[in-house]
């Protein structure tokens, strides 16, 4: 069975759900270790015991869940860029930010400012 691999794709979430998975894994072989060498027989030790263990099935199982619904990280490509064509045929690239529409909304008001007029404007283009 091949390990998941972290994609740019993936939602940033999934790195905390990956590193707690991870933390919780060591934690339950401590836990364990200590508890056969020491000859632990109390039953809050037990219950701590089960709750870390039941941290760790629930950080693993909602790793698929979050690729699948979660919102995906920026890529670089195509979908980053956005094209403003100008009214004398001349087109101005742009690269997005964070959030598109302010990145549209920026780059016709830098436009307007220069006296250029915008006919349309053109996503995913590169």
């Amino acid at each position: 069975m091949e390990s998941p691999r972290i994609t740019t794709s993936d939602p940033p979430s999934i790195h905390v759900l990956i590193w707690a998975a991870g933390i919780f894994a060591v934690t339950v072989a401590a836990l364990a270790i200590l508890a056969a060498l020491a000859e632990i027989s109390e039953a809050g030790y037990y219950q701590l015991f089960g709750v870390v263990v039941g941290l760790n099935v629930l950080a693993i199982a909602l790793q698929p869940v979050v690729r699948r619904l979660g919102s995906p990280a920026p890529t670089t490509g195509d979908s980053e860029r956005f094209v403003c064509v100008l009214s004398n045929g001349r087109r101005v690239e742009r690269t997005t930010g964070p959030d598109l529409a302010d990145s549209v909304a920026r780059a016709l008001r830098e436009l307007n400012d220069h006296n250029e007029r915008v006919t349309r404007i053109e996503l995913g283009t590169g």
